[in-house]
């Protein structure tokens, strides 16, 4: 079963990073034929507003604690209406020698309009809790790999709780400069796995971050931002600590965007740390390499 230390840390970080993912899908008009003494130019393709990407994650605390993580999402954007999603990881945990798949995240967003400059979209999600490690028969180490993930990646790895979410994002951008809040409520409760989940029956947090940017090409991106996750009501598995009730870590990144035949690819690097207790005290440490592609 995981240790006292792990459960203390369960769900710490929920969606800190579910507004990572770029966003793609607005279909691109042909180029107009050049004079009549040079070739046409060849015509972009069409894209189906469909969006993939990869995004793993190694993390770090004192101790044997080295979790890695995959996660796969998958997002349909229409050029003015609600956008779709889906989401599939994996964790790894070297401490507990296991590993385990994560659950399913389905969820939409809805684009609001603003004046020139502003972009706001409000969004809903659920977590189903078919993970791997979820149930009183899960394997104790699996359960402790998918619990170490949650640290980071929020409930996407808490395998024995339906997790419903509302959430929105204001973003402003002008000329190089780009920023966005991003903000979201998360409910976990507990569906499965009452005899060995060290949770409890329902959590309920916030999970935040604010981001600043400049591209100083249009094929390159830099930033900095700050991510919070608050509980609310105490929960049991914090403890008494009342630094425990709130998180907050610095990120730095940069994101590139390639054209390969007329299609973007995006890769991306985000590093992160904690600022405050309980955490900057085990040294939290992620590295995050992403790779999304619009077609």
């Amino acid at each position: 079963m995981a240790n006292m230390r792990t459960s203390r840390t369960t769900l710490r970080i929920a969606g800190a990073l579910l507004g990572v993912v770029v966003l793609a899908g607005v279909a691109s008009a042909d180029e107009p034929a050049g004079p009549a003494t040079e070739p046409a130019a060849k015509p972009k393709p069409k894209l189906l507003g469909i969006t993939a990407s990869l995004t793993g994650t190694y993390q770090r605390q004192v101790g044997d604690s080295r979790t890695s993580m995959l996660i796969g999402k998958v997002e349909y954007k229409r050029p003015r209406g609600p956008s779709f999603f889906a989401h599939l990881g994996w964790v790894q945990d070297a401490g507990a020698d296991a590993s385990a798949v994560s659950n399913l995240v389905l969820g939409g967003s809805m684009p609001i309009s603003l004046p020139r400059g502003f972009g706001l979209a409000v969004r809903a999600l659920v977590v189903v809790p078919v993970g791997t490690a979820g149930g009183d028969d899960a394997d104790v180490g699996a359960l402790r790999a998918s619990l170490a993930g949650t640290d980071w990646n929020g409930p996407i790895f808490a395998p024995n709780h339906l997790t419903g979410s509302g959430g929105a994002r204001l973003s402003f951008g002008r000329g190089p400069l780009y920023a966005f809040f991003d903000t979201g409520l998360y409910y976990a409760s507990r569906v499965r796995g009452e005899g060995i989940d060290p949770v409890g029956p329902s959590v309920t947090f916030s999970a935040s971050q604010l981001v600043a940017g400049i591209a100083p090409t249009s094929a390159l991106f830099l930033y900095a931002g700050a991510v919070q996750t608050r509980y609310f009501g105490h929960p049991e598995f914090l403890g008494k600590n009342p630094a425990a009730l709130d998180d907050h870590y610095a990120v730095l990144g940069l994101e590139a965007t390639i054209d390969v035949g007329g299609r973007a690819l995006r890769p991306g690097l985000l590093v992160g740390r904690a600022v405050d207790a309980p955490k900057v005290g085990r040294e939290f440490r992620i590295v995050e390499l992403s790779l999304a592609f619009g077609f």
